[in-house]
């Protein structure tokens, strides 16, 4: 997806679009094919990826089964979905999803994943009302995300190196995710969701998290939320240097990067139980630069510095349509991110 003929190159880097594109998601494709480009064969080469990738077994291996679910998050079935999910701009959040996904996956990240406690939300009073969540019911991906799980687990049993802790998370994920299935398929049913399902889905953000905590946890080390965590694990920014353009007929050297930034968030107007509704929630924020060939390529720390003072780095422009830019950047929050609900 480079130009390595002409003289000089005119595509010297790749773009995480490529991949997706090639995969067969068509909001990619639509998105490449409408930028300006000086180089002739481009369309070409992408006709070829296509075919290569269809070539490709995707259940092989874990990478390529978890790149394969991102192909499913970015292809649902149209029957029954949610007009929202009709929208030509809701295809970009699927797509911007899946490429901070797979910038975690070249980056070799572990899941970050809290438990409710009894008095997080106080007490006393009248009782709380029943806050009405919403999943986004993309079914092929829950049900994609399970066989990777689930496939994940068994690689790791047959190679010894499934641990008591990595089995208990994957148990409480799978929980989780199933949760989530089921909970997709009752809404595109049109079923009403029970009070304790609702509840549920209050809370998964500190389920979640506590799921992370037991993950990353030292033996004997206490961790009492998200905001114990040190280091660069305790931020979902991360950055991974993906692609050397560096050919003899690139003037310019340079680095790709793909990377993902802090959390942004989500609003959209469901319909629950007959009444819509303003509902907010967390979405990953997949970032992609180039840098100069003899600068230092960026650790996870940098990276996370970069972003407090250019909390918008690397935000193609494809997604700017769809992003509501503020005067005054809120700071990044991993309590919302996962957020207990209350």
């Amino acid at each position: 997806m480079v130009d390595n003929e002409n003289k000089p190159t005119k595509r010297a880097t790749p773009k995480g679009l490529d991949f997706m594109a090639a995969m067969g998601v068509s909001a990619a494709e639509q998105i490449l094919m409408g930028e300006q480009t000086e180089w002739k064969d481009f369309g070409k080469n992408l006709k070829a990826m296509k075919q290569r990738m269809g070539e490709i077994n995707w259940d092989e291996t874990i990478a390529t089964q978890w790149m394969h679910t991102l192909k499913v998050l970015n292809t649902p079935e149209k029957d029954h979905l949610p007009y929202f999910m009709l929208n030509p701009e809701w295809s970009k959040k699927d797509l911007n999803a899946a490429l901070a996904s797979w910038a975690e996956l070249k980056h070799d990240a572990i899941l970050y994943a809290k438990q409710p406690m009894g008095a997080e939300c106080g007490g006393g009073g009248p009782p709380d009302p029943i806050v009405k969540g919403y999943v986004e019911p993309n079914v092929g991906f829950w049900k994609k995300a399970i066989e990777l799980l689930d496939n994940t687990e068994k690689l790791l049993k047959e190679n010894n190196m499934l641990t008591e802790k990595v089995s208990s998370a994957t148990s409480r994920i799978r929980e989780e995710a199933t949760f989530l299935l089921r909970m997709s398929e009752k809404e595109l049913a049109g079923k009403q969701l029970t009070d304790e399902e609702y509840s549920q889905i209050e809370i998964i953000g500190s389920t979640f998290e506590n799921i992370s905590l037991d993950l990353v946890r030292e033996p004997n080390q206490y961790l009492m939320g998200w905001s114990d965590v040190q280091g660069a694990d305790r931020k979902v920014a991360l950055v991974a240097d993906v692609y050397t353009a560096n050919s003899d007929n690139n003037p310019n050297k340079s680095i790709l990067f793909e990377a993902v930034g802090d959390a942004d968030e989500i609003y959209v107007v469901v319909e629950i139980e007959g009444y819509l509704y303003l509902t907010r929630g967390a979405v990953l924020s997949y970032r992609e630069f180039i840098q100069p060939i003899d600068q230092p390529r960026l650790t996870d720390e940098e990276w996370q510095q970069q972003l407090e003072k250019n909390p918008r780095k690397g935000v193609p422009e494809w997604m700017k349509r769809i992003i509501v830019p503020l005067k005054n950047e809120p700071k990044p929050n991993e309590e919302f991110f996962y957020s207990s609900g209350c």
